[in-house]
């Protein structure tokens, strides 16, 4: 055998089939690194930062009997983050009443509003014959975390909840019911956005719901959110 003899090299065409196979093996690959790159890229990073933050808010009474005459009511104020982004909450104002009903008259009678104790607001006008209510303030709490300028920091995760009991004892048989006046804040965890406001009074004593709401805070109203829940009322 001669070892000097040029060597021969047999070069094959790929088939129309083969050719098209390629090229579909390549557009998979392409179509697949898209959505790899769509799911870990935009689902995971690019979508939760532009998401909304959501939060459901939720309040519940409870009475219990004690010894000497005397009822413990409990009110369970919690938080819920059904987002795809944590959030922070800003702080909450919430004021409780004991409400007792008497008589009702036989003809129709003028009743005093809510909305009449809050000082620059118009007078609304409520006729009734039924019974008429008069209310205690029992309990005022203006509670801010620390992007509202408070002193605490509260954070839910998506999916997570957290709950904030508040718990007083009124005498037994004096209140008929509770009324429930609350305001919630809320923004993205990520927000570092800074306001600080000052907590206003009603002439009754209680804080103003709607105080969280003010000037320092307008420039927030787009990424900060708001919940008003005024006069919910739980017999007793």
């Amino acid at each position: 055998m001669n070892d000097d003899a040029p060597s021969q090299h047999v070069y094959t065409h790929p088939s129309r089939v083969e050719h098209w196979r390629h090229v579909i093996e390549i557009a998979a690959f392409i179509i697949a690194a898209a959505w790899g790159l769509y799911v870990f890229v935009y689902q995971e990073r690019i979508k939760p930062g532009a998401e909304a933050p959501n939060v459901d808010f939720s309040v519940h009474v409870q009475h219990d009997a004690l010894i000497h005459n005397k009822e413990l009511v409990t009110i369970q104020s919690t938080w819920h983050n059904k987002g795809l982004t944590p959030v922070q909450i800003d702080g909450y104002v919430l004021n409780v009443y004991g409400l007792r009903y008497a008589a009702g008259g036989k003809g129709l009678a003028e009743v005093p509003t809510r909305e009449q104790l809050r000082p620059g607001t118009n007078k609304i006008v409520l006729e009734s014959r039924a019974m008429t209510m008069r209310q205690t303030l029992l309990q005022t709490f203006f509670i801010p975390w620390h992007a509202m300028g408070g002193q605490f920091d509260e954070t839910i995760d998506p999916g997570d909840t957290t709950a904030s009991p508040i718990v007083f004892a009124v005498p037994s048989g004096v209140y008929e019911a509770v009324s429930v006046w609350y305001a919630m804040c809320y923004r993205r965890a990520d927000d570092g956005r800074r306001a600080i406001i000052t907590p206003a009074r009603n002439p009754d004593g209680s804080f103003d719901i709607f105080s969280v709401e003010t000037a320092e805070t307008a420039a927030f109203h787009s990424g900060r959110h708001c919940d008003y829940w005024p006069g919910l009322i739980y017999a007793l």
